[in-house]
């Protein structure tokens, strides 16, 4: 269960421009995200049974998760999960008691943002559009 709600949450921060005339100071990661796609190592999207949306709101050092569910695609939790954050070049880092965590930034735009979460083997491929 925590590994799942790290996922949610950590699922959506950061992403690094491809153009590399911009840095990461020039376009900010605060804001709401709304996440549109995840891609595994294998190149396989998996989508929420319930095709809710996932968001993603980061503030200079929080990011918190908010998830819908059901029929209606109800709000089932915000704020509940806020973890605090700081970037280091290309990485934010997440301290979760004695343990660390990280996402890679693969992309950041003023639109777009996508993240790379896991190890070299396994990981996921998360992209989120601003709202």
């Amino acid at each position: 269960m925590k590994k799942i709600i790290l996922f949610l949450i950590i699922g959506f921060i950061v992403g690094c421009s491809s153009d590399d005339s911009t840095t990461l100071e020039e376009v900010t990661l605060v804001g709401t995200w709304l996440r549109i796609s995840a891609i595994d190592e294998d190149g396989e999207e998996f989508v929420e049974e319930d095709d809710c949306p996932f968001e993603t709101i980061i503030s200079k050092t929080t990011v918190t998760a908010r998830s819908y569910y059901g029929e209606n695609c109800s709000l089932v939790s915000d704020a509940g999960y806020v973890l605090q954050y700081t970037l280091d070049g290309n990485f934010i880092i997440f301290e979760l008691g004695t343990e660390t965590s990280s996402l890679e930034i693969l992309e950041l735009t003023s639109t777009t943002l996508k993240i790379k979460e896991g190890d070299d083997l396994y990981y996921n491929i998360l992209t989120y559009i601003r709202q």
